[in-house]
């Protein structure tokens, strides 16, 4: 339903699963987020290392992140090399979690700011 995002050789996209019957304007769902490895389609939840992919993936391959139709995932990198995922949802929801980020070879190099 909205933009996959790759990251780490993982692949993040959200879908939504109807269930329960309509309501007035509302439809009763759960938002999913599923993470897979790139390469192969299988699961990578709870991923901590990149030699986690080669092996036997994951069964389960998404969560539940909330209700309603969900938002694309966003990656946001902090400046320790950390990244997390936000998704929103039509219900007013928002979720955020980590995702896996090897924090070898990611440091802030340069920063500079510039007041006038």
């Amino acid at each position: 339903m909205a933009r996959p995002v790759v990251f780490n050789n993982i692949v993040y996209f959200t879908t939504y699963a109807y269930r329960g019957k309509a309501t007035g304007c509302s439809v009763e769902g759960d938002a999913r987020l599923y993470e897979l490895y790139y390469a192969t389609g299988g699961g990578a939840l709870d991923v901590d290392e990149l030699s986690d992919l080669q092996g036997t993936p994951s069964a389960q391959r998404y969560k539940t992140v909330g209700f309603g139709v969900p938002s694309n995932p966003v990656i946001s990198v902090n400046n320790k090399g950390k990244a997390s995922i936000v998704i929103g949802t039509t219900s007013g929801q928002v979720f955020s979690s980590e995702v896996f980020s090897p924090t070898t070879n990611k440091e802030l190099l340069y920063w500079r700011e510039v007041i006038p």
